[in-house]
């Protein structure tokens, strides 16, 4: 990440600190969550060792209620999170557009010459809400199945510190993969965005100006301009989705091989070392469900270059320097009541002053008193 990607990041958490509590209350609905992920594979150990001996354990009946009350108490801290979490981020929605939008009406005149209507739209309206939808999306996915991992990994060892290693080998290799993937990503990201608001813009341009492409026949060519810019989006599109989706396969792939390789470790273990079977189905249990917040911490880095791409177009806006209004406002005199008359008597107007070119009005007589208005006007045409 560099130094730009990590300023807007560092801006986005800040509109987080006045949030603390709900944040907090999220953060330990996420960890009950992952707490009660991690206590699925320590019941299947004493279920396996114990509940298929020929004898009937008495004590082997609370497994099945301890299931039951772990799916109802992650069911409720899930809902309580999410709760949360929108909640926070429908918060700052609202400060940012506040912000965004505050700015917009005293930005200077030259940002309005820069940027077309269809960028402030974009920007106002649906980059703020991307943007805090993806990092909330990426905050869920972040805590909760970073936690996940750290206490499955936790029994992992608990269990089998030797076949745990073999999965620890995953870890850098997936981080180097993220680590190539995430350059071509960014600057994909950044032309799409551009592409997007292009693409808008000629839309706004067809909108705005039908009328005169009406009258001129320029259907065809808008639909031909239109049509290569969508072209070019649809393209990068393409190549978006195939550097990121390269994230999830080959995460699959890696963890299918270290599977692989633990299987043949332990199968070798229970020869020497007496394995259990339910300490073998734990392991292997804990090590598939693993797996799942293994690949969504894996495909956090799509969302999160989408996601301060966005950012930088929202904190370029609330930049924008303010209009000086201090010697305009000094200049102004207020007017507790207007008065004053408008005349214009024998008014003429030509659109041009070559010698014997004809007016297009002659001898116009306008009188306009306070609270009133007259015209009378004596208008020849030549």
């Amino acid at each position: 990440m560099n130094a730009s990607d990590r300023q807007a990041l560092n801006r986005l958490i800040r509109y987080l600190r006045p949030h603390t509590r709900l944040i907090v209350g999220s953060l330990l609905s996420m960890a009950i969550v992952a707490a009660s992920e991690t206590s699925i594979p320590a019941l299947m150990k004493p279920l396996l060792d114990r509940g298929f001996t020929g004898e009937l354990n008495d004590k082997l009946w609370l497994v099945p209620v301890f299931l039951v009350g772990l799916a109802i108490i992650r069911s409720g801290a899930q809902f309580l999170s999410n709760f949360l979490l929108t909640k926070v981020i429908s918060n700052i929605l609202l400060t940012l557009r506040e912000q965004m939008f505050t700015r917009l009406l005293r930005a200077k005149t030259e940002y309005y010459q820069k940027t077309t209507a269809s960028n402030l739209i974009n920007a106002v309206v649906f980059e703020v809400n991307n943007v805090l939808s993806i990092m909330g999306g990426m905050l869920i996915s972040l805590v909760r199945d970073l936690l996940t991992v750290i206490g499955l990994m936790g029994y992992l060892f608990y269990l089998n510190w030797r076949l745990t290693l073999v999965v620890l080998i995953i870890f850098p290799i997936i981080a180097f993969v993220m680590g190539k993937i995430n350059k071509r990503l960014r600057g994909l990201n950044r032309q799409q965005q551009a592409m997007t608001s292009e693409l808008a813009y000629i839309v706004e341009e067809a909108a705005a100006g039908h009328k005169i492409v009406k009258v001129h026949g320029g259907e065809d060519y808008e639909m031909q301009r239109f049509m290569e810019k969508a072209d070019r989006l649809r393209k990068f599109t393409l190549k978006a989705a195939v550097a990121g989706g390269l994230n999830q396969p080959i995460t699959q792939l890696i963890a299918s091989m270290a599977l692989s390789l633990v299987l043949v470790i332990a199968i070798m273990q229970s020869a020497t070392q007496g394995v259990t079977v339910g300490g073998f189905a734990a392991f292997i249990t804990a090590m598939l469900l693993i797996i799942s917040p293994l690949k969504h911490l894996a495909d956090i880095n799509q969302p999160l270059q989408r996601g301060l791409t966005a950012a930088e177009m929202i904190f370029q806006l609330i930049d924008q320097p303010i209009e000086e209004e201090d010697g305009a406002q000094s200049q102004l005199k207020h007017l507790v009541k207007a008065k004053g008359e408008i005349r214009f008597e024998n008014l003429s107007f030509s659109y041009d002053q070559e010698e014997g070119r004809k007016d297009a009005i002659r001898n116009v007589n306008l009188d306009i008193k306070p609270g009133e208005g007259r015209f009378c006007w004596t208008l020849w045409w030549r």
